[in-house]
């Protein structure tokens, strides 16, 4: 039989290399892959930043600040460019998954633990949770990750320290998106509840506990708010991540949410049915071994946390489901070491390994499928982020510094591969068609904006799905006032670009004479005539 040291021997570090070098294969694979629509928008806001722009001033996003510094940061190391920003990810991925190594080796022997972070590397690549995309959940848990395993040092040093620090990291997470909360009052309910051996636990120890860590969670939101106030547009931040972003919270109704969890969680069981259902045992199996009964007490207020925060509007989309494997790891942990003691080693590592391997076999073409093409039609479903690396070569190109840029539609990468700036902060025209009190007041201040400083180019957007329903007043509105100031301004069509791209055409400048698009779905760039 072999044992646990033979195993940490020989076996385990092959598998581990072996795994890790997959994920890395994977991501490396995937870093000039187009940006969608929320790295567009990070990336550009970072743009602006760089620049020494006001960001709310110029991005009228719902988006905390914290994501767009991360994005500067990784740009200013990594530098501008797609490649750049997908290789910062994949250094946070990298961080994040020793982080969580960290985290279950507090618990847990070095073989259990380490399949757990294994698993957790594992799932925040999959496509179904949109892993290989640098969206900030990505950022929010490797955070969340570093002020856990601080917290868990506060436990047993007993260090006021590392609370403090705890809460500063938890701040970040929270500055970085707004449902990162449900991670603070999990650590939070923890902290009223937690018993440090045998002290009492008493009112005053509470208060003073979450005296620290939550003013450890301040300071980074303070520190934040104090710039918005004296260097950017505080009212422009108040109004669109608080007052718009407290109607947008509620938009979506029960049953549209229920849709949505349901689509989630057939998703990602179908494509890694073994490892999802180990750490949904390990979360109905924590109870089965005695110094587990302590833990729950601190496992099971996170794993609420993590589904408070995915369920924050309801809206489940497919990136909120990254909240769950930082705190799963835990209870894969658990899992893989409960075997382990009722059976073996070798047991808790085939078992790792069969789920792996599944999910290897199942998502096979696009782990390992080659042709870029193929992958970012399959990844985005038909919407323009390939035709937008397009437009914005050709923007950069042939625009002079100084130029700014209108994007018709929710294609904000565009002005961040151009590097020319928005004429208006509107970087997306979505607002503008949900079911809130502002509708009005938002599209009548985008068009007073293009009123007011006409844009050098006009990049029209005739990606229909962007607009949500073309019969609605709104679009309306909006595309007969785009049409008519683009007839009337003295613009000229200069660039079209078919959607997608490989079933069309894609010129620009003369070729454009007396050239229609050959699809449904189409990008027409104009430039304003002298």
């Amino acid at each position: 039989m072999i044992n646990r040291a033979q195993l940490d021997k020989h076996l385990f570090p092959i598998l581990a290399t072996s795994i890790g070098l997959v994920i890395v294969f994977v991501r490396y694979r995937y870093l000039e892959i187009p940006f969608e629509r929320d790295e567009g928008e990070y990336a550009y806001g970072a743009q602006m930043l760089l620049s020494g722009e006001q960001l709310y001033g110029n991005v009228y996003s719902l988006k905390w600040p914290g994501i767009f510094l991360v994005y500067a940061f990784i740009i200013s190391i990594f530098g501008a460019t797609i490649w750049g920003v997908h290789f910062g990810l994949l250094v946070v991925h990298l961080l994040t998954t020793f982080v969580v190594y960290r985290l279950c080796r507090t618990y847990y022997p070095h073989l259990s633990s380490s399949l757990a972070a294994l698993s957790f590397m594992i799932f925040m690549v999959q496509k179904e949770i949109q892993g290989i995309m640098a969206n900030s959940e990505h950022f929010v848990i490797f955070f969340l990750s570093i002020s856990l395993l601080l917290f868990f040092r506060y436990r047993s040093k007993k260090h006021n320290g590392y609370l403090v620090w705890a809460g500063i990291f938890s701040g970040l997470a929270f500055l970085t998106k707004q449902h990162a909360i449900g991670y603070l009052l999990g650590i939070a309910f923890v902290l009223i509840f937690l018993k440090l051996h045998h002290s009492k636990n008493t009112f005053s120890q509470k208060a003073i506990r979450l005296s620290l860590y939550g003013g450890g969670v301040a300071v980074p939101f303070v520190l934040v708010l104090i710039w918005i106030l004296l260097f950017d547009d505080f009212d422009r931040f108040w109004f669109h991540t608080f007052t718009y972003a407290r109607e947008y919270v509620g938009l979506t109704t029960y049953e549209e949410g229920w849709f949505e969890l349901k689509k989630r969680i057939i998703e990602n069981f179908s494509v890694n049915p073994f490892l999802w259902a180990f750490a949904t045992f390990g979360v109905f199996t924590l109870n089965f071994l005695r110094p587990s009964k302590y833990l729950q007490r601190i496992f099971y207020p996170l794993l609420i946390g993590s589904l408070m925060a995915i369920s924050l509007g309801l809206y489940f989309r497919p990136h909120y489901v990254m909240f769950l494997p930082l705190v799963l790891s835990l209870f894969l942990a658990h899992f893989y070491h409960l075997i382990t003691k009722w059976k073996s080693s070798l047991l808790a590592l085939m078992l790792f390994v069969v789920g792996s391997l599944t999910y290897f076999i199942i998502d096979r073409e696009y782990l390992f499928q080659w042709d870029h093409n193929w992958t970012s039609n399959r990844l985005y479903y038909g919407h323009p982020f390939r035709e937008a690396v397009k437009v914005g070569e050709y923007l950069s190109k042939n625009s002079e510094e100084g130029d700014e840029v209108l994007v018709v539609g929710a294609e904000p990468q565009i002005n961040f591969y151009s590097q020319r700036k928005s004429v208006t902060g509107y970087i997306y025209t979505y607002p503008f068609f949900e079911n809130h009190p502002f509708v009005d007041q938002m599209s009548d201040e985008w068009m007073e904006e293009i009123r007011s400083n006409p844009p050098k180019y006009i990049v029209l957007m005739g990606h229909w799905i962007t607009y949500i329903d073309r019969e609605n007043e709104i679009f309306k509105k909006i595309w007969d006032f785009s049409t008519e100031f683009i007839e009337n301004g003295n613009y000229q069509r200069v660039g079209i670009v078919d959607i997608p791209i490989d079933d069309g055409i894609a010129v620009f400048g003369l070729e454009v004479k007396n050239r229609e698009p050959e699809s449904e779905n189409w990008i027409y760039v104009y430039e304003k005539q002298e």
